[in-house]
């Protein structure tokens, strides 16, 4: 039912937007922390991310999400906001993946109502997620720490 109303809804384009741009900022940051990519694609990887994170781009994308979130919404925001220059994420693409991804999961289950764990979505933005696990769940256990202070 709600997410009948959720396509039925006039802001049905934004919302899809507001979705999309999450997901396309943990892809992009997944991108660019590849090894394996050929220098052109990570030169592709790395003008798109830089275009996902240019000031007026994330300040849009934050106040079009918060316009339909909850309070958790508001909550998760504000931790992303405070952790983007946060010593922890210096040079730690996976803590940004997660956050990223922990973003999308409240987002979902304030607009939508459904329930999807942040690690559920990295294992399906990461291949070689078994290679990257304890970055993984370093990141979760310090991110996850950090929101139950918000």
């Amino acid at each position: 039912m709600l997410l009948k109303k959720f396509f039925e809804n006039s802001y049905d384009k934004e919302l899809r937007q507001v979705f999309d741009y999450w997901f396309d900022l943990a892809r992009a940051t997944m991108l660019t922390a590849n090894e394996n990519l050929t220098k052109s694609a990570k030169e592709k990887a790395d003008k798109e991310l830089s275009q996902l994170t240019s000031l007026s781009t994330i300040s849009k994308k934050k106040m079009d999400t918060l316009k339909y979130g909850g309070k958790e919404t508001c909550r998760v925001l504000a931790l992303y906001s405070q952790m983007q220059h946060h010593p922890f994420m210096n040079d730690n693409p996976i803590g940004h993946v997660y956050l990223f991804c922990k973003v999308l999961s409240v987002i979902k289950r304030d607009i939508l109502g459904q329930d999807v764990d942040p690690l559920n979505i990295i294992k399906v933005l990461i291949n070689d997620y078994s290679e990257n696990e304890k970055d993984v769940l370093r990141s979760r256990k310090y991110i996850e720490k950090e929101y139950e202070k918000y």
